[in-house]
């Protein structure tokens, strides 16, 4: 018997599966396009299975969504950070600021992981459009809301 994690099971509508019993058994995964942006404003894109571990990688530790960016909202982007990266002294990677007054709001630190979601809340790859905008938007240390 093959076990899935609950999370293979959420991805399991996306990701064609064989499994066999005893030794032999064996999944086939679809591959996603993620990008990782670095503090330096280096990437890489990551081809990879759909799964939190994956993402975990990515960002170095326990994932946390950046929800208040509304242009990446519209386009069904999400951007992933460290959940503990300014508890351990991940360097700074994007300062948020009120584009109104100009004040710091919020500091992403770490790498950050760019993914894609649906309509029903699953994590999917990245298209090569979706990765021009990022790279043409978010190659920067200031983000204003």
């Amino acid at each position: 018997m093959y076990a899935f994690s609950a999370l293979d099971q959420a991805h399991s509508s996306r990701a064609s599966k064989k499994v066999k019993s005893g030794l032999q058994e064996s999944m086939e995964v679809q591959i996603m396009k993620f990008l990782q942006m670095n503090e330096d404003k280096s990437y890489k894109l990551v081809e990879a299975n759909g799964t939190l571990k994956t993402m975990q990688k990515i960002v170095g530790g326990l994932v946390e969504r950046i929800y208040y960016l509304s242009d990446l909202e519209e386009r069904n982007i999400d951007m992933w950070c460290n959940e503990e990266g300014k508890l351990i002294g991940m360097p700074g990677n994007y300062g948020v600021f009120d584009k109104r007054n100009g004040e710091l709001i919020d500091l992403v630190v770490g790498p950050v992981c760019f993914t894609k979601t649906n309509e029903e809340g699953e994590t999917l790859g990245l298209s090569d459009s979706d990765i021009s905008y990022i790279l043409a938007n978010y190659r920067t240390n200031m983000i204003c809301i």
